[in-house]
């Protein structure tokens, strides 16, 4: 006989836990045998138990049922193993199992179920990852961007001079009359006389005014008569100069009308007299053939008009002024060597300038001053910190802003200390006419008021850049490219063009990639085979202009500028425009850098 396999004899099937997926557990057929000892074994519960009926069967017993369903009741509550609340969870878990069988589906779904935890577990393990690592990059990248400023260019002024007071020597000379009388003079304020030539007359006045007014009418009908002839008149060109002279005269007048000297008055007459003078020997030469009587008698009284006037001759040549202040000196050299600052100072405060042009002289008075050449000075003291930014022979522009804005050059001929001061001397030889009634002037030194693009100093940045022959640039699908000969080899080489000039495509140097172009290659043209070595490279000042979210170098030519910001030209060379956006402070920017990879401060 075949003997009966024993159930403890069959291979065991492991079974997966329902409350926790990894633990298996091998699954125990139930027997009618040992039950109860298979609970206690299972809940470990025996004494407590028995503790629990035995308390339940006296509860009944008190109650003494008196039917047969209460004696049911009361052997069914016995027959009803109690669950002990202190079982640990393996005890639970394991007799959940005993009593829970699990079907086919139910464990696939329970599979499914671990793969879509195991899934989702993966998948949010890599998105932080992906995150922290994607973070980590953004803030590196947010650290390590370089922090820039931009602005919109726009036009400006700007003022570099500095301010100053100084006093004006000249060599001049003042000459003082000998006699007294009537002064006509013959030169105007600022005209040159020769050597020996008439400055002023003394006149014998009745006689003069008789034989002046008899010489009038003789002119005036002299003058009639060639103005009835202007249209066959040989001096045509003559009249026109004539016409513009008085004319200019005239305007001169006008200019000077606001002076709170009245020598403007009597300059103006000297000119109008020798201009109606030139005007009429003009028209008697012209009227000579035809009235020789009234011509012989404007001659004869002529004479007679030199012998009621003495002319008195100038003993230097020189320029004519009729202005002073006493502070003259013939030897200007001598007068600034000797100059202290406190004599400096008393000459600023007591300057005075009087204007001659008298009628009536007297012996030994003052009647007119001699400038003896066109060189002249401007002394000033400034502190030694100051002094510093000037050098001995370089030229300097000074302005004269109280004489309607002049500007003058001047040369820096000397410095000299004197305790904590530095004497400054100016000279130049240039618009002396324009400061003969000057000796105090407030002056400034440098270009004021430079108009053009204002930028920041610190916006401005050295690129070298590369100069090709345009006609070594041919356009490759929209992009300039050069022929580049290496040995047997010619290459194409595309080039970022900074901008074109004079038929010379600039572009930058950059010597760490020689695949650029670089100084000393060899450049082909397609079109007629001839070649061109590179040597070329200039260094331009510039900006970073940031129109199009790339960081482009334009070329600027400065005309002006401070310790903080420069005017620049809009036009010439300089390639920035007004409403530009530049970037202010370029010093980490490298050229075509996208601004995308920066961080901008004022935007």
């Amino acid at each position: 006989m075949k003997q009966r396999k024993k159930a403890t004899d069959k291979p065991k099937k492991t079974q997966r836990s329902y409350f926790n997926p990894y633990e298996t557990t091998t699954p125990k057929r139930a027997t009618s045998r040992n039950t109860y000892q298979q609970y206690v074994a299972l809940t470990g519960s025996d004494e407590r138990s028995k503790k629990a009926s035995l308390k339940r069967s006296k509860t009944a017993s008190a109650k003494k049922p008196s039917n047969k369903n209460a004696t049911k009741q009361r052997t069914t509550q016995k027959a009803k193993p109690v669950l002990n609340e202190n079982l640990s969870p393996e005890q639970r878990r394991a007799k959940m199992r005993q009593k829970v069988k699990v079907t086919k589906a139910q464990r696939l779904k329970m599979r499914r179920r671990r793969q879509f935890q195991m899934v989702l577990r993966v998948t949010l393990v890599m998105c932080l990852t992906i995150g922290m690592v994607w973070g980590g990059i953004l803030l590196k990248e947010f650290l390590t961007k370089p922090t820039i400023s931009t602005q919109i260019v726009k036009m400006g002024t700007l003022d570099t001079s500095n301010q100053f007071e100084g006093i004006i020597f000249r060599n001049e000379k003042v000459v003082y009359s000998e006699e007294s009388g009537n002064v006509r003079y013959v030169i105007a304020e600022g005209e040159k006389v020769k050597k020996d030539g008439t400055v002023y007359v003394l006149v014998d006045e009745k006689n003069l005014v008789t034989t002046t007014s008899e010489k009038e009418k003789v002119d005036a009908e002299i003058y009639n008569n060639a103005e009835n002839d202007a249209a066959i008149s040989n001096n045509q060109d003559e009249r026109h100069n004539l016409d513009q002279e008085v004319k200019s005269h005239l305007e001169d007048f006008y200019t000077n009308r606001y002076e709170d000297s009245t020598s403007y008055i009597y300059t103006l007459r000297s000119q109008l007299d020798s201009s109606v003078t030139n005007r009429t020997n003009l028209y008697a030469t012209e009227q000579e053939e035809k009235n020789q009587e009234l011509v012989a008698l404007k001659e004869q009284l002529e004479t007679d008009l030199g012998n009621y006037q003495k002319g008195k001759a100038a003993a230097d040549s020189g320029i004519i002024s009729y202005r002073m202040d006493g502070n003259e000196t013939e030897d200007v050299k001598e007068a600034i060597e000797t100059l202290t600052y406190k004599t400096y100072n008393k000459i600023k405060r007591t300057s005075s300038i009087s204007t001659l042009g008298q009628s009536e002289i007297n012996s030994g008075d003052p009647i007119y001053k001699v400038i003896l050449n066109n060189e002249w000075y401007i002394v000033t003291y400034v502190d030694p910190k100051e002094a510093e930014e000037y050098t001995e022979g370089q030229m300097y522009t000074i302005n004269f802003d109280e004489l309607g804005g002049q500007a003058v050059n001047f040369s820096l001929d000397s410095k000299k200390e004197e305790e904590n001061r530095v004497q400054l001397i100016f000279k130049t030889s240039n618009q002396i006419n324009d400061f003969l009634g000057s000796r105090t002037v407030k002056f400034s030194i440098g270009e004021k008021a430079t108009s053009g693009l204002k930028i920041p100093k610190q916006a401005i940045v050295e690129q070298n850049l590369i100069k090709i022959p345009t006609q070594f640039c041919v356009d490759v699908e929209g992009k300039t490219t050069v022929y580049r000969k290496k040995g047997e080899i010619t290459e194409a080489v595309e080039l970022n063009v900074q901008y074109t000039q004079d038929d010379m495509q600039y572009i930058r140097q950059d010597l760490t990639d020689v695949n650029n172009i670089q100084v000393n290659d060899i450049l082909v043209n397609q079109a007629d085979g001839s070649t061109y070595q590179i040597s070329e490279v200039e260094t331009k000042q510039g900006v970073y202009v940031t129109n199009n979210k790339v960081a482009k170098f334009k070329e600027i030519e400065i005309v002006a500028q401070s310790d903080e910001y420069a005017i620049v030209k809009n036009t010439g060379k300089s390639q920035l425009k007004e409403m530009d956006k530049i970037i202010s402070n370029p010093k980490s920017i490298k050229i075509d850098q996208l601004i995308d990879d920066t961080k901008i401060e004022n935007e």
